[in-house]
C-alpha cells in the first residue's frame, strides 16, 4: 500500500515550481517552441514544452524528471488570459497523478491550486480556476508516491468567462475588468438632500495599483471614499477582499459586481458616519 502524503506533494510543487524551470520562465514567456528547442531551454524529462487550452499533452515521468526528496515530475509552460476558467486533468495508470498550477512569471514561485487522484488510474482535477492575470503560468503533474514512475496524460480546456465591465466616468473596473465598481451618494446637507454618482477612476491608472480606485463628487481625485479589491489567491485562498474607506460623512452606497460570476454586493454608508470595511466573505475566487 501507498502512503500519499500531502505536505510532501506540496514541496514537490514547490520545488519544480522554484527549479530550473522557474528559473528560465522569463525567458519562455517571451519564446516559442522552436526557440525553445533549438537554445534557451531545450526540451527535458524535466520541462516538457508548451500546452494550451484544449490540448492534451502525453509524456512519462522519469527518473530523469523534476525532482524533490523523491517525488518526481514534469512542468509546462502555459500562455493564460485573465478571467478565463481553466480545467486541468492529469492522469497515469501505474501511479497516483498530483497536477498543480504555478505562477509562471520571473521570480514568482506561487502555487495556486493543485489537484490530487485518490489512487493509482485515478484523475486528478483541477476544476474552473479563473486565471487572476494574463500571462505566463506552470502546469505541473507529478506523482503522489516517492520513486514512482510512468506514463501519462495531461488535458487543459479552457471556458472564456464574459466580462461586461466597461470603465467610465462614474464607473472603475478592478483586477483586469473583473470587477465593476460604482458609488452612489446623497448629499444631506443640501436643501433638498440632493442624489448623485462619484466620479471614479483608479488611483493609478495602468499595471500600478490595478485593485485600487478612488471616488469623489466633481473629480476622482477630489477624494471622497477608497475602494480596493484584493486578491488572495497568491496567499493562498479563495476569494477576493473588498475594502473600502469614507473621508466624507455623506450617505453613500458602495456597488461592488464580480462580472464573472454575476454576483453584486452593495455597502451603505449612513448619513453622518464616518465608516468603512472589509468584506472577505461575498465574492468567492471559484
Amino acid at each position: 500500500m501507498r502512503i500519499r502524503t500531502s505536505a510532501a506533494a506540496v514541496l514537490v510543487l514547490l520545488a519544480l515550481a522554484s527549479s530550473s524551470i522557474a528559473q528560465e520562465k522569463s525567458a519562455l514567456a517571451d519564446l516559442n517552441l522552436e526557440s525553445l528547442r533549438g537554445s534557451v531551454a531545450p526540451l527535458t524529462a524535466c520541462f516538457a514544452g508548451t500546452v494550451a487550452c484544449g490540448q492534451t499533452a502525453t509524456g512519462r515521468v522519469s527518473v530523469d524528471s523534476c525532482e524533490s526528496n523523491g517525488y518526481y515530475g514534469v512542468g509546462y509552460l502555459f500562455n493564460g488570459i485573465a478571467g478565463t476558467r481553466v480545467t486541468i486533468n492529469g492522469r497515469s495508470a501505474t501511479f497516483t497523478a498530483t497536477v498543480g498550477l504555478a505562477d509562471g512569471r520571473s521570480g514568482n514561485t506561487t502555487i495556486y491550486t493543485r489537484g490530487e487522484a485518490s489512487s493509482d488510474g485515478g484523475t486528478a482535477t483541477i476544476a474552473n480556476f479563473v486565471l487572476p492575470y494574463t500571462g505566463p503560468y506552470l502546469i505541473l503533474i507529478l506523482a503522489g508516491a516517492p520513486f514512482d514512475f510512468g506514463d501519462y496524460t495531461l488535458s487543459v480546456t479552457c471556458e472564456t468567462s464574459t466580462t461586461t465591465c466597461t470603465t467610465t466616468a462614474t464607473q472603475a473596473c478592478l483586477l483586469d475588468g473583473r470587477f465593476r465598481v460604482s458609488i452612489n451618494y446623497v448629499n444631506q446637507f443640501a436643501n433638498p438632500p440632493a442624489p448623485g454618482t462619484f466620479v471614479a477612476a483608479k488611483l493609478v491608472p495602468g499595471v500600478q495599483n490595478p485593485d485600487v480606485a478612488t471616488f469623489g463628487i466633481s473629480s476622482a481625485q477630489a477624494i471622497e471614499v477608497v475602494v480596493r479589491i484584493q486578491d488572495t489567491r497568491p496567499f493562498g485562498l479563495n476569494r477576493f477582499d473588498v475594502y473600502y474607506g469614507g473621508l466624507t460623512d455623506l450617505e453613500y452606497t458602495v456597488s461592488v459586481t464580480d462580472t464573472v460570476k454575476g454576483t453584486t454586493k452593495t455597502y451603505r454608508n449612513p448619513p453622518g458616519t464616518v465608516g468603512g470595511l472589509v468584506d472577505r466573505t461575498t465574492f468567492t475566487a471559484n
